[in-house]
């Protein structure tokens, strides 16, 4: 339970810096400004084949081209870790990949295309972001947060790389 809460508080935090420093657009919108990386919908067609496709096909050898490691986030919990994500090797998030993103999660994001990427600027860098879930609310004085998933993507060089993932269960 407390990692629940843990990652609970967390997610807000990531959300509120972010939300301070970032403007969230749908991607097919807008360029994906500072270093001039134009992305129009073509660009995000791009994307989601080589960056998301692999994790809705369970790819593990192209995941492992577009992970960057060690993965920031709270999730190795739901992998069944109890140590820091920055802890976390590559062969453990391999070994328990399947934890993470079990069969619910897949079809879930399998839902979801291109045109439901995000994109956030902030000063000198540009994320993609793919999300499913997170419904909050709020009933009195208590915030509610169902499950989801958010996929953080960044470009290292060239490549669109996953480098977050916020998860809850």
């Amino acid at each position: 339970m407390k990692i629940g809460i843990l990652s609970c508080f967390v997610f807000l935090t990531l959300l509120a810096c972010n939300s301070s420093s970032t403007a969230p657009t749908k991607s097919a919108e807008m360029g994906l400004g500072p270093e001039a990386q134009q992305t129009d919908t073509i660009g995000l067609e791009v994307f989601w084949k080589e960056s998301v496709q692999p994790i809705l096909d369970g790819d593990l050898d192209q995941l492992g081209a577009i992970i960057h490691f060690p993965i920031e986030g709270s999730w190795g919990s739901d992998m069944g870790y109890d140590k820091p994500e920055s802890e976390i090797s590559k062969a453990e998030f391999f070994a328990g990949y399947s934890l993470l993103f079990d069969d619910t999660c897949v079809k879930n994001l399998k839902e979801l295309s291109y045109t439901d990427t995000d994109t956030y600027i902030g000063e000198g860098f540009t994320q993609l972001r793919v999300s499913n879930g997170w419904e909050v609310y709020r009933e009195g004085r208590s915030t509610h947060l169902e499950g989801g998933i958010v996929l953080s993507f960044r470009k290292y060089d060239t490549v669109w790389k996953l480098f977050r993932i916020e998860s809850m269960r």
